[in-house]
């Protein structure tokens, strides 16, 4: 490591990007969270008793009965199961921790201009570094529960902020 790279600005930068990634991270998994809760919601819409869709002639006949049943059973027991997977208050976790970590990005990003267009890095450009700092401490005490990490996805995101906000496009002053 050379002297620019271990400037103190990188905690401001290192920051950022870790924002930044948590924002794609949260996004990505409310948008899965989202198309699963509709996905049951739409299923278990069309498979009930009384749907218009059960009326169809096509599973009265000889090979759609069998298909029907089967689509039934599997729309109990999704209703069953449905409450326990807890979607809805996993997905509004995984929102408030989005949302904060939007506010968060924001505040980095803006930090980092402010640098770049100082030219330096003051004492004012460390105390709102320290104000984020606290932003993500609360952010992560909001977490109320616990999501399995999708590493893969994880992964995914890393790559696409890296391809986004390189090393090498941030002005570390001298």
């Amino acid at each position: 490591m050379n002297a620019r790279s271990e400037h103190p600005v990188w905690q401001v930068y290192d920051q950022f990007r870790t924002a930044r990634l948590n924002v794609r991270y949260y996004s990505a998994r409310a948008v899965h969270l989202r198309r699963t809760i509709q996905a049951f919601d739409m299923f278990l819409a069309i498979c009930a008793p009384t749907s218009a869709i059960a009326g169809f002639y096509v599973w009265q006949s000889e090979i759609g009965a069998p298909i029907w049943q089967f689509l039934a059973g599997l729309a109990a027991v999704i209703a069953v199961i449905r409450p326990f997977l807890h979607l809805t208050e996993r997905l509004e976790s995984v929102e408030q921790a989005l949302t904060g970590y939007r506010a968060l990005d924001s505040d980095l990003e803006q930090l980092a201009v402010l640098i770049e267009q100082k030219g330096d890095y003051d004492k004012e450009s460390h105390k709102r570094l320290q104000r984020a700092l606290k932003r993500k401490e609360a952010i992560i005490g909001r977490l109320t529960r616990t999501e399995p990490e999708d590493k893969k996805l994880k992964k995914e995101c890393t790559e696409i902020v890296n391809r986004e906000l390189p090393p090498g496009s941030f002005f570390v002053p001298e």
